[in-house]
């Protein structure tokens, strides 16, 4: 019980940094600073208890940052770094599971609304960029359909969420080199992606063979499929679930000890809760242990490449690891 209770304590103490970081209106940026600093917090708070603060937050969202049609934020003002911009509904995403696990139902269906219209009907799969949605043609891939899929089960919509699985069952099918390769996009007109420039490698594809990779691409499927098997029941989404993480066991040493190893400890604890299988509690483990490790003394966590002065990274990172923390115990303990 000593890890668990050193993973509770780790939690505690990044909540009490958030807490104290919110500002007097809600907020924890001006509103022109794009999403980067709020969008995971109303889930983190969520499900650690700090409803008041969430719904003064989701308050502040609401008048500053959801337009007309649902998103959160003009294109211009998704985000302050790339990311956002590259994968248009993942922060969105976020928020709308945060909203209902909140029951902001209010935000949540309007937000829902928004990504669903980034749904390809084709393959199931969620356009990365508005520019590729308008053209109908255009990078499609595994965190933007995992996360956008994990808010349609959230949200009670399970045909959607189906969709969204079978265009990872398709991805993990066509993967030409399994054993060293994970390629994480898909264009609608060309199919899986393998050729891209040599400085968006990291964007396109997981390499075995070498360290420090996105490893946030496995971790997030294995994750939504395995939820979305708990949902329907249906095997095949289990079975594809274990194949990803089966990657991630042919990865380099650092694969559960980075921060993009975050989203394979949930992944990982949310396929031993569903089969009890011990390997699938030592990866979940590993990478707890990792973000306890890694934590700063004051309770926040922030990226060892990132400026240290850009404060949004430190409130990304910190509820994300609370929420992985939490999720992480969660799981484990369900089967003692």
């Amino acid at each position: 019980m000593d890890r668990y209770s050193d993973y509770q304590a780790a939690i505690g103490r990044g909540v009490a940094w958030l807490l104290e970081e919110q500002r007097s209106d809600g907020s924890f940026s001006a509103p022109d600073e794009g999403v980067d600093s709020f969008y995971k917090i109303p889930y983190a708070f969520g499900v650690t208890g700090q409803a008041p603060a969430a719904q003064r937050l989701l308050d502040w969202v609401a008048c500053h940052c959801f337009t007309a049609e649902g998103d959160l934020r003009s294109p211009a003002r998704k985000s302050q770094g790339d990311f956002h911009r590259e994968f248009y509904t993942y922060a969105n995403s976020w928020l709308v599971i945060g909203c209902q696990r909140l029951g902001r139902f209010d935000l949540a269906y309007r937000g829902l609304g928004f990504i669903l219209r980034f749904q390809d009907p084709r393959t199931g799969g969620f356009f990365a960029e508005p520019d590729f949605l308008a053209a109908g043609r255009g990078r499609q891939d595994i965190v933007c359909a995992s996360q956008g899929g994990l808010a349609c089960l959230y949200l009670g919509q399970l045909e959607a969420a189906r969709r969204a699985g079978e265009f990872l069952l398709e991805l993990i099918g066509l993967q030409p080199e399994p054993e060293r390769r994970l390629y994480a996009t898909l264009d609608p007109a060309e199919g899986l992606v393998t050729r891209y420039p040599e400085d968006k490698a990291l964007r396109h594809v997981v390499d075995a063979a070498s360290p420090t990779q996105w490893y946030f691409y496995p971790g997030i499927a294995m994750g939504f499929l395995g939820q979305l098997y708990r949902a329907t029941g249906e095997r095949h989404y289990l079975e594809a679930a274990a194949r990803y993480f089966a990657f991630t066991t042919r990865c380099q040493g650092d694969v559960y000890q980075t921060p993009p190893s975050g989203k394979i400890g949930w992944g990982a604890s949310v396929l031993y809760a569903i089969t009890g299988e011990p390997h699938y509690r030592q990866a979940a483990e590993e990478v707890g242990d990792y973000l306890v490790g890694s934590q700063q003394p004051g309770g926040w966590w922030q990226s060892p490449t990132s400026d240290p002065a850009l404060r949004y990274i430190w409130h990304d990172f910190t509820a994300e690891f609370v929420v992985w923390l939490s999720e992480i115990v969660q799981n484990l303990a369900y089967r003692g």
